[in-house]
């Protein structure tokens, strides 16, 4: 793992960042614009790039691989859930932000960061097992994040499940399982559309931060030993455990990497939407943002 272009990236991605932020700032990227951006992304760009990982080159990886990602996944949120309640209890976490932090510290960027991470760390072909991974993070945050988030009894609606990017991945599974041929014309439309992804999103979540009032954020104490704890030590808790029964370097990697993204930025759109905190959401989402060019190097080097 070249530690030097894993650092080259994240000052990439920082960058990339900083402009949406500055874009926010000068009024270039307003909320009718972000939203427009948030949707293409969501829509159309992501889901190309999920196909792309599978249509584009050789992959590199078995078909047993990518189902072991799947029960991993299933796994890391039956360890998680349980683990996160445990921690908001250690922390003293009052009761009326007790379930927000609960899941902040579940759900991860693993979408709109964790793709170009994982992208630069395992290669481009990975993409495809972070997106077998987000189906069960899609089907996790919609029914238990619902419930965490929504205090009048969040139902789980099966409709949330079917868009573009679970679409998408069940697409490129069954490429990748039945060996499936697509026209060269198609797949290179498809790695196009989907390589302005990563730029895109970040800009997206930079000009998502120049609305948060950088001093009220950074008074928010409670949430930098949560960070700590979200993107360090639970990490490093999860490698070593699943180390155990995980035998398969890039998988195990690539599960811990989307462990140790910042919080989803689903949070702060869930709070608005439930009535919930999302002043104390788009807190969570900053700082941890911010501390991800740091922690998420710094994992690297004991990957």
């Amino acid at each position: 793992m070249d530690m030097t272009q894993i650092i080259n990236q994240m000052i990439v991605l920082f960058l990339m960042m900083g402009t949406g932020y500055v874009c926010g700032k000068i009024g270039y990227m307003d909320s009718d614009f972000s939203k427009k951006l948030t949707n293409m992304i969501l829509m159309v760009t992501t889901p190309a790039m999920i196909l792309a990982s599978v249509t584009v080159g050789e992959v590199s990886f078995s078909k047993t691989v990518a189902f072991e990602i799947l029960a991993a996944a299933c796994a890391v949120f039956v360890v998680l859930t349980p683990f996160a309640y445990l921690i908001c209890k250690l922390m003293r976490i009052p009761a009326k932000d007790f379930k927000l932090y609960v899941f902040m510290l579940i759900f991860s960027n693993t979408g709109f960061m964790g793709y170009p991470v994982v992208a630069t760390i395992f290669g481009d072909d990975a993409i495809f097992l972070a997106s077998i991974f987000n189906m069960i993070f899609s089907i996790m945050v919609y029914s238990l994040g619902v419930w965490l988030m929504d205090s009048r009894g969040g139902k789980f609606n099966v409709k949330t499940l079917i868009n573009p990017s679970m679409i998408s991945s069940v697409l490129a599974l069954v490429i990748f399982i039945f060996e499936i041929k697509i026209p060269a014309a198609l797949a290179l439309t498809l790695d196009s559309i989907g390589s302005i992804t990563s730029p895109s999103a970040m800009l997206l979540i930079g000009s998502s931060l120049s609305l948060m009032p950088v001093k009220e954020i950074v008074g928010e104490i409670r949430l930098y030993p949560f960070t700590i704890l979200k993107q360090i030590i639970i990490p490093f808790a999860m490698f070593y455990l699943f180390g155990m029964f995980i035998k398969d370097a890039t998988l195990l990697g690539i599960m811990t990497i989307l462990i140790a993204m910042p919080v989803a930025s689903i949070a702060v759109m869930f709070a608005n939407q439930y009535d919930g905190d999302a002043k104390l959401a788009s807190k969570g989402v900053f700082i941890t943002t911010m501390c991800s060019f740091v922690t998420i190097p710094l994992l690297c080097l004991f990957l």
